[in-house]
């Protein structure tokens, strides 16, 4: 089952699959992870495909999943794909779904001027790693409450 995590109404796109989607000059791709749901974009980013983007990107949300959003194959990537991003990142946190961006230069160039710091990842396997470590460290909390006996 999928969550859309903004306006888009259920029902009126079809939110699952792996096949590409592409969206002007960018393509999307979805897979679902054991650890987190895996958003790939490729291409370029400008302001024609930012928000058909958005709609393809916000609707691949599963409950309790995190979400890693791989833009490392984006060539170039316009001021409103920063828009894009901050309103995945308020969505996520809307939703309270963890999630890691894997940026290419163009993505990072473009996100280090401005004032909003989001959780980078180096690689999609070091955000799927981090994912399974506080997976680990939630569950190592609550053994020694499974533990005990009345």
């Amino acid at each position: 089952m999928t969550l859309a995590i903004h306006a888009i109404q259920p029902g009126t796109m079809r939110c699952y699959g792996n096949h590409a989607v592409f969206c002007g000059a960018a393509e999307v791709t979805a897979q679902s992870r054991h650890l987190a749901t895996l958003l790939t974009v490729t291409g370029d980013v400008d302001a024609g495909n930012v928000e058909s983007l958005y709609e393809r990107t916000g609707c691949f949300v599963l409950p309790d999943t995190g979400i890693v959003l791989d833009l490392s194959g984006v060539t170039s990537f316009a001021i409103d794909g920063v828009r894009m991003i901050a309103r995945i990142d308020e969505a996520c946190r809307r939703a309270g779904i963890e999630w890691a961006l894997v940026a290419s230069r163009a993505v990072s160039d473009r996100l280090a001027r401005t004032d909003t710091l989001y959780p980078f990842a180096a690689s999609v396997p070091e955000a799927l790693h981090g994912f399974a470590d506080r997976i680990v460290n939630r569950r190592r909390v609550l053994l020694p409450f499974l533990t005990r006996t009345a």
